[in-house]
């Protein structure tokens, strides 16, 4: 039992240290090379907006496509047309 209890605190000063030893390691590489915690959390919302934004136009470009398909598919099968009117359908749903 007793050494039982040896074991464990013996765990517990090694982890603690460890952890101090670590925590101020990585305070004064960030302060030596000039690093905000506060700038990379910042950058970080930023990106993730971006990245919304960016699956939001995705999404908008995905259902274009979709409906020009359906409207060359209804074309098809409404009225022959030439590949000349196709295309143009395309640009103009596109811009």
């Amino acid at each position: 039992m007793v050494l039982g209890l040896l074991v464990y605190e013996a765990m517990d000063v090694v982890y603690h240290v460890s952890k101090i030893t670590y925590n101020s390691a990585s305070f004064v590489y960030n302060w030596y090379y000039d690093i905000n915690i506060n700038h990379l959390d910042n950058k970080v919302k930023h990106d993730e907006e971006h990245i919304k934004k960016l699956e939001e136009r995705v999404a908008q470009l995905e259902q274009i496509i979709s409906n020009n398909k359906l409207a060359i598919e209804d074309i098809d099968t409404n009225t022959h047309t030439s590949t000349n009117n196709k295309n143009q359908l395309l640009l103009c749903d596109s811009i």
